[in-house]
Order: C-alpha cells, then structure tokens, then sequence
C-alpha cells in the first residue's frame, strides 16, 4: 500500500500476502484493460448514433421557390422525325459549318494522321523484325 507520496506503508520484507491481511490494506487498483476496451466500445458505438439523430433534426419550414415557368416549350410545333443519310468518309462534312478555324484543324488533323500511320507502319516493322530475330529459337 502507498502513501500519497510514493512511500510504502509496509517494510519491504513483507510479501504481499502479508499486506494483503493487515486492516490498512485497500485494493485501489486501475480499471482492467476490459473495462477501458468496454467504455471505448460504448463510447464508439453512442457517437455515430448521437451524430446520426443529429443530422435528422429538422431546421426551418421548407419554402418552396417561386419560378417563372413557361407554358410551352418554345419549339413551334410536334417533333420532327430524323432522316438519317448515307454516310460518305470522302465528303468534307465539317465545310458546312463554315467555320475556317475548324478546317484548319481538321487539315491539321490530317497531317498528324498521316505521322502516325508512318509510326504505326514502323511499330509494325520492329516487330517483324523482333519475331524474325526470335525464329532461331524454335526448333524447325
């Protein structure tokens, strides 16, 4: 047993039986770990449930906004069917729009196409070239 400044009120000769038996001798223990791990549990299985009632309360009476509201939409009439045309690869469809700065980079477009071509027919030369190399290891 100690006193409030860290000084045991039995001689260090007596074993703890022996302080266990004399009338002074009050088990002032900490708490078990169970019962911390316990109040931890509580406590993390209260707080969401707090959390969540709280985010159920309901703040002002929802108003809703007042907004103009037209009475048709303002395409005249019912819809129109689509007529779907053949599609041509050849035909210059962007030209329609008469947009130059579009025609310019479709032409660019077509440039950088034609350098990636050259890089895909190039890729596809290595390997060639990579299968031809390896050829040796198989047996014929």
């Amino acid at each position: 047993m100690r006193t409030g400044h860290g000084r045991s009120v039995f001689p260090s000769t007596v074993s703890v039986n022996q302080a266990r038996m004399h009338p002074d001798y009050s088990p002032s223990l900490p708490p078990s770990r169970g019962a911390k791990t316990a109040r931890k549990t509580v406590a993390c299985s209260v707080l969401p449930f707090f959390l969540v009632l709280a985010g159920c309360a309901v703040g002002p009476d929802y108003v809703r906004p007042q907004i103009d509201v037209p009475v048709a939409y303002k395409e005249p009439g019912l819809w129109k069917t689509a007529e779907p045309g053949q599609i041509d690869n050849n035909q210059r469809w962007w030209e329609a729009y008469g947009d130059p700065v579009l025609n310019d980079l479709i032409a660019q477009a077509d440039a950088a196409n034609q350098n990636i071509r050259f890089a895909e027919a190039q890729y596809r030369q290595a390997q060639a070239a990579a299968q031809a190399a390896r050829a040796g290891f198989w047996p014929t």
